[in-house]
Parts: structure tokens; sequence; C-alpha cells
């Protein structure tokens, strides 16, 4: 069996879909939903009614909303089985067949820790290995290293998934090169909707995530994750800014505090991407970014 861990509030449009998208799952027998009524403000009792004809799903109610970290909490702390899922109610799952194929890895590799497929987030379709969603973990990793959701008002879910991906040490991932996860951003209720780069959001929480995973590398020695992954997060980073940086429409404050937040960034983990630049197998557009982006930050 599978626990499938749902947060949702005031999720009732969105919801039914989602579950719908399950239902059509080639192992929905093999399924555990835990759906974490975060303090909704009406029940999902008629949404429910039909789809538990054909689903094990179990609803638990808390009394008043306290948040999507909470809740994936809770429903880790509620369920039981070997592997997981989260899922966000507002999202679908877009192929029948790739959660059995994740499933049939985990039957047959044992070293498997985590496992991923393609997902199609605003109009883009990749592989993401940060996001939380859509993937499959082992309980007993979360449990053994004792990872948590921090608190944090966005980014939790990033946090959480390279902490995860920091105590594996880069070791027992598989990827399936299908697409599997649609994210929607229709729910209003969704903090992350709240959120625009360089207009209200200055990548603090995003950083502070980064930090959060670089304690679970201290306190087990386990820093392969950061020699593979933080210069691709720098060089996104980089990017990201570098696609924004002449827009008009920008907070002049939050793009200060956003440069300084890159900067500090750039002090705290110098010595991992320096390295990796030196190894030489940057592609050469991206090289060309992250050292102009250095450069840029030098002279702010």
């Amino acid at each position: 069996m599978i626990d499938i861990i749902i947060p949702a509030y005031n999720a009732h449009e969105w919801i039914g879909n989602l579950l719908k998208s399950i239902e059509k799952q080639s192992i929905k027998d093999k399924l555990y939903i835990t759906i974490i009524d975060d303090g909704s403000l009406k029940k999902y009792d008629e949404v429910l009614e039909k789809l538990k004809l054909t689903l094990n799903i179990n609803i638990i109610r808390t009394s008043f909303n306290r948040g999507v970290a909470y809740s994936r909490k809770l429903g880790f702390k509620k369920t039981n089985n070997k592997y997981l899922m989260f899922l966000d109610a507002d999202d679908l799952l877009v192929n029948n067949k790739v959660l059995e194929e994740m499933y049939d890895i985990v039957k047959d590799n044992p070293d498997a820790n985590l496992v991923c497929a393609k997902e199609v987030n605003n109009g883009y379709c990749r592989l993401h290995e940060y996001h939380l969603v859509g993937k499959l973990l082992k309980r007993e990793i979360i449990k053994k290293y004792n990872i948590k959701f921090p608190k944090l008002a966005i980014e939790e879910d990033i946090a959480f998934m390279m902490a995860y991906q920091t105590v594996i040490n880069a070791k027992g991932i598989y990827f399936i090169d299908k697409l599997f996860y649609k994210y929607n951003h229709v729910n209003p209720n969704s903090i992350t909707t709240k959120y625009n780069f360089l207009i209200n959001y200055d990548y603090k929480e995003f950083f502070k995530a980064v930090d959060f995973s670089y304690t679970y590398a201290q306190k087990y020695h386990k820093y392969e994750f950061f020699k593979v992954n933080i210069l691709n997060i720098f060089s996104n980073i980089a990017k990201l800014y570098s696609v924004n940086v002449n827009k008009e429409n920008k907070n002049k404050k939050v793009e200060e505090i956003f440069l300084k937040r890159c900067q500090e960034f750039y002090n705290k983990y110098k010595l991992y991407l320096d390295m990796e630049i030196k190894r030489d197998k940057i592609d050469e557009k991206d090289y060309f970014i992250i050292k102009w982006f250095i450069d840029f930050l030098k002279i702010k």
C-alpha cells in the first residue's frame, strides 16, 4: 500500500477532480488516501460521497486552519505504510500508469529511496527534484532522520524535499521520463498564489529552505546533495534574475533585498559553488550567466 496525503483548506471546487484522477490510477486498490481537512468552512462529505465507493479514503478534520505544513505533518503521523506521496488538493495526476511504474520500482529495488516523474507547471514540463508533491518517498527515511517541515511562510515543501535528498546522499533516486503531475494554481487559498518574483517576493523563504537542508548535511555529515545541486540552485536564481532584470514593474526595495540575500547565499556556499565551477562540467551558456551574476553581485 501507498499512503496518499492531501491537505485541503476550502478546496471543495478542486479536490473532487484530483480524487477522480486518483480513481483512474491502475493501482488505485493499493492506495490509502488521507485527506487533512485543515479547518475548512464546510465539510467535504458531499464531494466524497460517491468517490468513497471506489477509493479507500480517510478524512481527518482539524478544529481550525493551521497551514499546509501542519496538515502534512499530521497526515504523516496518522498513516503508516512503507511508502507515501503528498499531493495538493487543486492539482491532478495526468497519467494513469506512472504511479504503477513507481510502485514497481520500489518493489523491485530495495535501495529505492525516492521515485520521481515529470510535472507540468506554468506551461513547462520537466523533472523537478526539489518539489515535494507527486513523488514517492520512503517513510523509514523520514523517521530515521527526523525530517520536519520547518515553520516557513512559503517553501516549506522545498525545505523538506531538499532535507530528504540531503540525508539519502543522492542514493537510490529513480526518475521516470513521463509526465505524471500537473500543477493548476487555481486555489486562491494557496499561499503560493500571493507571491511574485521581484514584486513582493525576495526569496527569503527559499534561502531559508536551503539553509534548513544544510543543517541536515552538517548533522549527518552528508554533503553530496550540495556538491551536486548547489550550483544548479544558484544557476537557476541567476537565470531568473537575468530574465527579470530589465522589467519595469519590479519593486525596487524587494529587488534590493533579493540581491542582498543572493550575496549572502553566495558567500555562505562559496566553497561548494567555486568547487563545482572549477570542475568545468557546466554548459557554456550557464557558465557565462553564473559568472555574470557573481560579478554583478560583487559590484552591488
